[in-house]
């Protein structure tokens, strides 16, 4: 991958596999250099798909362009989407599209869960110029919340969502088109 992971000079990710290596190194900077198709991910892990990238901590920058058929099947976790969570005022996520994603999280996990395009749950960091189509689902039946940006937007006052949109086929008991469940004006 090119690029050095710096914020003048981020990883290059032009291929599905490099979009998978985000999660080797959690504190650099990324960037999309062209469309990526997704769609094999429905093949990933005896077809429980995309693994959602856990402990991120920097910039991911879309390059307005869209990463097309994510797929992820994870019904006992507590945190889906590209990202389970963003945790630090760090966490960017800028000028991307997530087409004709097919995530499930948390139907069957116990306590409460966070289904999300972007990302699963946000306690602080921002999200902006991003967009998600396709289907989301999440718990029905117990403390579960689903969204099209966010699963939930929680905690802290540091987070933002500006200037986003999802058009998604939304399915939870707390759901929404951009986040499933705020304590904040996002």
């Amino acid at each position: 991958m090119l690029g050095s992971g710096t914020s003048l000079d981020p990883y290059q990710i032009t291929t599905l596999s490099e979009l998978d290596t985000v999660r080797n190194n959690l504190t650099a900077y990324y960037k999309l250099m062209n469309d990526i198709d997704a769609s094999d991910t429905i093949n990933w892990n005896s077809g429980a798909g995309w693994v959602p990238i856990s402990g991120f901590a920097k910039e991911f920058n879309g390059n307005f362009h869209v990463i097309d058929g994510l797929y992820a099947n994870r019904p006992s976790e507590q945190r889906v989407g590209l990202f389970d969570e963003f945790f630090s005022s760090t966490n960017k996520v800028m000028n991307l599209g997530l087409s004709n994603v097919n995530f499930r999280g948390g139907i069957d996990y116990i306590g409460v869960s966070s289904v999300g395009g972007i990302v699963g749950e946000m306690v602080a960091g921002s999200i902006t110029k991003c967009f998600v189509t396709g289907t989301i689902v999440g718990n029905i039946s117990a403390d579960g919340y689903t969204g099209g940006i966010a699963g939930s937007v929680r905690y802290t006052a540091g987070c933002t969502i500006s200037d986003c949109y999802s058009k998604c086929n939304i399915t939870g008991r707390s759901a929404g088109g951009i986040a499933g469940f705020s304590m904040y004006n996002i």
